[in-house]
């Protein structure tokens, strides 16, 4: 569906969705009424990760650190062992109401320290009761913690229909927190510092074994020295090495040169390589370049400046060549000096390697004997110090933590969100509405669109007749009514039964239709309507035109021209030797002359024998040679059978479809009817369309005033 569609779609059940709209509105508002209102109480604590550790261990602490701390702690709030801490300390009161029996009914452990100890020692947490495991689950679903980003804040947020618990608990699980937390962190204090000084006497006694082993292979050895700054060849090395890493830099960089030299032209290498004679022959061949575009666009080749440029052109392009090879091979000549330079220093380094390693091994020994006494005496020294500084710092660091920000007892609920959820229910309302619309648009099959009407029937639309809220004001109205296309020639309507004959006259431009038979599926589509003001629209154009009503059950022709039905197409065909005289024929519009109507007369005892009769064909022969036109006002298709048996031998059949009245079912069969008495079907007339409903108000708008307007006399 295009946008159009979908508004248009919208338009049409407008009074459905509002009531959905309602109902939706109705719905969330007895929500609202009978909803318990929820308060929400909420306390902030500024968690700080980067406190040093107990310890005072700042480099050891951070290896230990986690990702993300702030979660850390975030779970740390919300665990059992806090809600359990937090309960203990609430107000009996509000302990009941939360959990519907007094605290001496829940025997809960004395503190988390004790929690711990217990499951210390059994292996195991202390068992809880259902009611204390439901009492918990419930609390933390009341409870959510989240950080507020960008800070080092944590909000603990509390929810409960009465506001004095919501604040009450709150706080209580912050306080309950920081016991917990400084409680936890000091006990773990004292069992790192016990476990601490275990380690320091083992390296202690490793410290020292390492500062005998070191004497003794010193003194087995006789080593004095290892000092590799006095040390010649070691000194070497280095040197070699340095001058080994500066030879193979300039090798990498000539070698560079050489090969964007090989593929490159003159410009290329002036740049990789500056050349005074490159950029002055470079110079030269462009000058010479321009000269000889300027004189070969005036001169031949045989013109004698122009050959003496072409000459000397050839000249620079030699001498530019020759100057090219001879750069790359000077850069060819620096990359194999070079290289030769790299190789030999390259030799003189893997000999003076060779001699490094032939050195006393034990002095390696000795170096990696050195190394580890000294790193176990300094580890020591150090441990030694954060530990006589952890007996102070236990307590100062222990905390974290600080409380911003204490619980309040809230006034507004935070549930319902009675705004939101009206606006809610008035949005799903609308949204339930327009589904339903599409559902019915969807599953209904009432014609509505030009495309729909084309699509089932495979019939090309002659033209859309507009609604017009005008037409049937005048027919309450007025007394005495005649065609709107009469009354309105500038009309919409008007407009659109032109269309209808340009439609028709077009498509048989060599040979129009002349007896036209005018039909619908049911009653009530506006086919007498059509069929009257098409005949007034033909009448204009200066052709004679008769139109008949051979609807000889419900007749309808002579109210649209304001005439009697004394006498009419039934007492032609009832009599006997009867001729088509002008009593038969009347002509209603004074300014129409060749206008004619012959109504149906009298009801007949059986229409369908009398319209197949040859009589009947008889008198529309003898109308076709007397008249231009001649319209045939019949019955609908599908409710009687008096229309057929005339489709096959009229020149075309014109079948009258009306916008969301007309089944697309039945007017597929109605075509199917026609097709198997094998009548020509000229095109399908969409009656009753709403301008601005159904998207055809840009079309009938467009230019609407240069049609209804009168025109302007000529001055002069």
């Amino acid at each position: 569906m295009s946008f159009g569609d979908v508004f248009r779609t919208l338009g049409r059940h407008k009074w459905l969705i509002l009531v959905c709209a309602l109902v939706g509105l109705s719905i969330s508002a007895v929500y609202v009424h009978f909803t318990t209102p929820i308060y929400e109480a909420s306390a902030s604590l500024r968690i700080d990760p980067n406190r040093a550790s107990s310890l005072g261990l700042m480099d050891q602490a951070s290896m230990f650190s986690v990702s993300d701390p702030m979660q850390t702690e975030t779970l740390i709030l919300r665990s059992d062992a806090v809600t359990i801490a937090a309960l203990q300390s609430m107000p009996d009161d509000q302990f009941r109401e939360l959990a519907g029996e007094p605290q001496s009914a829940m025997s809960f452990p004395a503190s988390a320290m004790e929690q711990q100890q217990e499951e210390r020692l059994n292996g195991r947490a202390p068992a809880l009761t259902l009611a204390q495991e439901n009492l918990i689950a419930s609390v933390s679903g009341m409870v959510s913690v989240k950080p507020v980003e960008g800070t080092q804040i944590l909000a603990v947020t509390v929810r409960n229909k009465n506001p004095e618990v919501a604040a009450t608990l709150a706080n209580h699980i912050v306080y309950a927190y920081l016991r917990n937390g400084f409680d936890s962190r000091y006990s773990s204090v004292a069992q790192v510092q016990t476990w601490l000084q275990e380690q320091l006497n083992t390296l202690k006694d490793r410290a020292s074994q390492s500062q005998k082993r070191l004497a003794d292979f010193q003194r087995e050895n006789d080593i004095t020295s290892t000092d590799k700054n006095s040390n010649t060849v070691i000194e070497r090395l280095e040197a070699l090495n340095q001058r080994l890493g500066e030879v193979q830099a300039d090798r990498i960089a000539k070698e560079a040169q050489l090969r964007a030299a090989l593929d490159a032209n003159a410009s290329t290498l002036a740049t990789l390589y500056p050349s005074v004679g490159l950029q002055a022959l470079q110079t030269q061949q462009a000058t010479l370049y321009a000269r000889y575009v300027e004189l070969s666009a005036k001169f031949g080749p045989s013109y004698p400046p122009l050959a003496e440029v072409i000459a000397q052109r050839k000249n620079v392009d030699d001498q530019l060549t020759k100057l090219v090879d001879t750069t790359k091979s000077r850069l060819r000549q620096e990359y194999q000096v070079a290289k030769s330079t790299e190789d030999l220093i390259q030799a003189q380094f893997d000999d003076q390697t060779q001699r490094v390693y032939a050195l006393n091994s034990k002095q390696a020994q000795y170096a990696v004997l050195l190394a580890e006494g000294s790193a176990s005496r300094d580890l020591y020294d150090k441990l030694q110090y954060q530990l006589q500084q952890a007996g102070v710092s236990a307590g100062l660091n222990a905390v974290n933590t600080m409380v911003v920000n204490s619980a309040r007892k809230p006034h507004v609920p935070v549930e319902p969100k009675k705004t939101l959820l009206l606006l809610g229910g008035l949005v799903l309302g609308l949204f339930a509405g327009a589904l339903t619309a599409f559902l019915f648009a969807a599953t209904g099959d009432k014609l509505q669109t030009v495309e729909q009407l084309e699509s089932a029937l495979h019939l090309s639309t002659l033209s859309t007749i507009p609604h017009d809220d005008g037409l049937k004001l005048r027919i309450a109205s007025a007394t005495k009514t005649y065609p709107y296309s009469y009354e309105q020639p500038l009309s919409k309507v008007a407009e659109a039964f032109r269309a209808v004959r340009n439609s028709v006259f077009l498509a048989s431009i060599d040979n129009p239709p002349r007896v036209v038979l005018m039909t619908s599926s049911f009653a009530g589509e506006g086919k007498t309507s059509l069929s009257s003001n098409y005949a007034v629209i033909l009448a204009q154009s200066g052709a004679r035109v008769l139109i008949v009503d051979i609807d000889l059950r419900r007749a309808r022709l002579h109210n649209e021209f304001s005439l009697p039905n004394k006498v009419g197409l039934s007492d032609l065909l009832m009599s006997s030797g009867a001729t088509l005289g002008t009593p038969n024929f009347q002509t209603p519009l004074p300014d129409l002359e060749n206008l004619s109507v012959l109504t149906a007369g009298q009801t007949v005892a059986f229409p369908s024998e009398a319209l197949g009769s040859l009589k009947f064909r008889s008198y529309v022969e003898q109308w076709r040679r007397e008249y231009d036109f001649v319209l045939l006002d019949s019955a609908p298709l599908l409710v009687v059978s008096d229309t057929l048996p005339i489709a096959k031998y009229v020149d075309g059949v014109i079948l009258v479809a009306r916008f969301d009245v007309t089944p697309m079912r039945a007017a597929q069969r109605s075509v199917a009817l026609l097709r198997r008495t094998r009548a020509k079907v000229l095109g399908v007339l969409f009656n009753d369309v709403p301008i601005k409903g159904i998207g055809y108000g840009s079309y009938y708008g467009y230019g609407s005033g240069y049609y209804t307007e009168e025109p302007k006399k000529k001055v002069g």
